[in-house]
């Protein structure tokens, strides 16, 4: 896996395809850090943050499914945290033209 990140992450010539690829794998790499925060620590406030900032990195990645799995689950008394945790989850449901959560 480091390889590939690797392999993914090297440098391409154009200035903006660099800053558009180094989003992309500061994502994968925030992604795998929350999805080791909440395999350590499971049923814990850290967990339940770590998979809200996992859905948001599976967002960024275009990986839709994986951000609905990790954010329908969420939830915290944080009002604003919360409303942003729906709002990616709705935009998720609709890069994948799902009106109607069934």
């Amino acid at each position: 896996m480091k390889r590939k990140l690797q392999k993914q992450c090297s440098g391409p010539k154009n200035i903006f395809a660099w800053i558009q690829q180094g989003l992309r794998c500061r994502a994968i790499i925030s992604m795998q850090d929350f999805l080791k925060i909440m395999s350590k620590y499971g049923g814990t406030k850290a967990a339940g943050l770590a998979s809200f900032y996992a859905g948001s990195a599976y967002m960024k990645l275009g990986d839709y499914n994986n951000a609905i799995k990790y954010l329908k689950d969420f939830s915290t008394p944080a009002l604003q945290v919360q409303a942003r945790s729906y709002g990616l989850l709705g935009d998720a449901y609709s890069e994948l033209n799902k009106k109607k959560k069934r």
